[in-house]
């Protein structure tokens, strides 16, 4: 069995998702994402955008791949230009797509980012952060690593309100998820993962049985 640690990416948005880890990906994704899996894909990265948009890398017989939905220059333009500047088509360290064209990505090259000014307010100096995970209407969570590498209890920053019941709290409690997904169209609706196992999710989905599978089969077992 996988690790927590070992879950690469979680993104949600409207009825859509896509979780991927070591041993397996799961997914209800858009069609046109489809077209060009292959069997032989690994290491896959999945990040789901606004208006059905999406980003995937993945290695492919030893090489390593890009692959965006057709929409994906239109939604996230800043986002395409840098890709294209840089020809960035490894695995990022993260990478969160948000709403109005926002992104977070902490790549080989650094950390870049197109974020509402609000945003970038609350977080003061974005490159103390490793991961920016971005929401609905503006909302956020953000979280910095510890001195030991890990993923500090109080180094975090987040503009939740009233959106994400519960995840709050859980941060508070818990400290920084390993992984995270805010859904984009639905602020009721959220998967967040500890490195000890420990998870949490509201989500209305008609697909749970195939979520929890992937949620099992990566180590995290305890609400």
């Amino acid at each position: 069995m996988a690790s927590p640690n070992q879950v690469s990416s979680l993104s949600m948005a409207g009825s859509n998702y896509a979780f991927c880890g070591a041993n397996m990906c799961a997914w209800r994704v858009p069609e046109g994402f489809k077209k060009n899996l292959g069997d032989e894909d690994r290491s896959q990265y999945i990040v789901l955008g606004t208006q059905e948009s999406w980003y995937r890398s993945f290695s492919r017989n030893g090489k390593q791949y890009l692959d965006r939905s057709g929409n994906f220059a239109t939604e996230y333009p800043s986002l395409q230009k840098w890709l294209e500047e840089k020809k960035q088509f490894s695995k990022p360290k993260f990478l969160s797509l948000g709403p109005k064209g926002q992104y977070f990505a902490h790549t080989e090259w650094g950390r870049f980012w197109s974020l509402s000014e609000d945003i970038i307010k609350s977080l003061g100096n974005a490159h103390d952060y490793d991961r920016v995970w971005l929401g609905k209407d503006g909302s956020f969570v953000a979280a910095k690593k510890s001195k030991s590498g890990g993923m500090s209890k109080l180094g975090y920053r987040s503009k939740l309100g009233n959106r994400y019941p519960e995840l709050e709290a859980k941060i508070k409690e818990r400290g920084n998820p390993s992984v995270l997904a805010l859904n984009l169209d639905n602020d009721q609706e959220y998967v967040a993962a500890w490195s000890n196992g420990a998870y949490i999710w509201k989500t209305k989905s008609g697909d749970k049985g195939n979520m929890q599978k992937f949620l099992q089969n990566h180590g995290m077992t305890k609400k």
